[in-house]
């Protein structure tokens, strides 16, 4: 795996993505290797938290971060470390899988040089998302294939479940000020149906109504949302903004 980025490597194909891009950016190769890189998630001071899955073996996919031309690797163990998210402060949360078919999983955290595992329990969490100021959401299943994932949030003392509708939870994001956006999907109809949720206050808003699949929503700490939904019939996708 390389250890330096790899700036003068790939020279054709760098140079055919320079001819795609605005005048002073270039691509900047981070890993050029066999093994399967994923996840990269970049914060605002250019540091990038990602995964490797070396051979292409689950249990041995390892957390690094890359930071000013320094690769460090986080994770030295048999577990599916995986899809890692990074604030602004340097604290990196993933996912760790157990075992195999890896049914059990956890929320790691690293912050400051410390490891610790927020979750430690025989159930399936997965997908965390951080914040600056190190609050984690993540959803947890449950096995059930329709109503089988409830938000969880982290505020930095306690773990709180955040929805109970009777859907499947997933795709949380948190800004600034602890706003949460998600994806509540109703995998028991079909086609599958899902709307986007805003959770302020303790209060849950309901985005979007009789739109065809809607996800993938983020926001900003402006309370800003966006997120995609699919046309029936066609499955054009077409993106959204909800503000105000």
């Amino acid at each position: 795996m390389s250890r330096l980025i790899g700036v003068f490597g790939a020279l054709l194909l760098v140079q055919v993505a320079r001819a795609q891009l605005l005048p002073g950016f270039e691509i900047i190769h981070i890993t050029e290797d066999e093994h399967f890189g994923e996840g990269g998630h970049l914060n605002n001071c250019g540091q990038v938290a990602y995964s490797i899955r070396f051979n292409f073996v689950f249990s041995t996919e390892e957390v690094f971060v890359y930071d000013n031309g320094e690769i460090t690797q986080l994770t030295f163990d048999s577990f599916n470390d995986r899809l890692p998210k990074i604030n602004d402060a340097g604290t990196i949360t993933w996912t760790r899988r157990i075992g195999e078919p890896q049914y059990e999983s956890e929320i790691a955290v690293w912050e400051n040089g410390n490891f610790e595992l927020l979750t430690d329990d025989d159930v399936w969490d997965s997908q965390p998302w951080i914040n600056n100021l190190g609050h984690i959401v993540w959803s947890r299943f449950s096995g059930d294939a329709c109503t089988d994932a409830e938000i969880f949030l982290y505020d930095g003392e306690t773990i709180t479940q955040i929805t109970d509708n009777g859907l499947s939870n997933q795709e949380a994001r948190i800004n600034d000020n602890g706003m949460i956006t998600a994806t509540a999907y109703d995998f028991c109809v079909a086609p599958l149906q899902s709307e986007i949720f805003a959770y302020v206050n303790g209060e849950t808003i309901q985005i979007t109504s009789g739109q065809f699949q809607s996800g993938a929503s983020s926001i900003n700490n402006l309370g800003q949302i966006t997120w995609s939904s699919n046309a029936p019939v066609t499955f054009v996708n077409d993106v959204h903004l909800w503000e105000d």
